[in-house]
């Protein structure tokens, strides 16, 4: 009977080294990419070769394009910033071949255009199948520097829409 209680005791012993010692352990430095060897996420800068006063500002929906803005919202807890959109397939693959989407904050010039790019889903760049369809493009964030109610100008390719409101 004694061999017992000294083996179930045994047991106990370690189930509680496993649980409280070894998984905290095993488990600390899972991350996918270690945080000093992560890329910095830096916005797009205004010294970019991509010169938005070219762009003639959009003044009616859709443009001539057939490109139409439908929101600007912040997703994630505000770690990312979700553009809807309608826009012919054909125009969104010239965008993503160029990298030429982007939303720029007006009160302090900042511009956001990086993608983040999540694994086993890839790019958040939802691209539309056909005309009309709904989509969408998630922008990094840094620093939470847009916020709920800032005015943005969204460019995808050669749409530009100013002083749009983020929801």
């Amino acid at each position: 009977m004694s061999h017992h209680k000294s083996f179930g005791r045994l047991v106990l012993v370690a189930v509680t080294v496993i649980v409280c010692i070894v998984i905290p352990l095993v488990f600390t430095g899972c991350k996918s990419v270690p945080e000093e060897v992560a890329p910095p996420i830096k916005p797009w800068q205004s010294n970019s070769s991509i010169e938005i006063e070219d762009i003639p500002s959009v003044t009616a929906e859709p443009d001539p394009l057939g490109v139409e803005l439908l929101g600007v919202s912040l997703g994630a807890g505000a770690s990312f910033i979700s553009v809807a959109y309608k826009a012919p397939p054909s125009a969104v693959e010239t965008w993503t071949q160029s990298g030429s989407v982007y939303v720029i904050d007006e009160a302090s010039g900042t511009g956001y255009g990086v993608v983040p790019v999540m694994p086993s889903v890839g790019p958040l760049f939802g691209k539309p199948q056909e005309a009309g369809q709904i989509a969408y493009v998630m922008l990094d964030n840094p620093g939470f520097g847009v916020r709920p109610g800032s005015l943005v100008t969204v460019v995808l390719g050669s749409y530009k829409r100013e002083h749009v409101k983020v929801q």
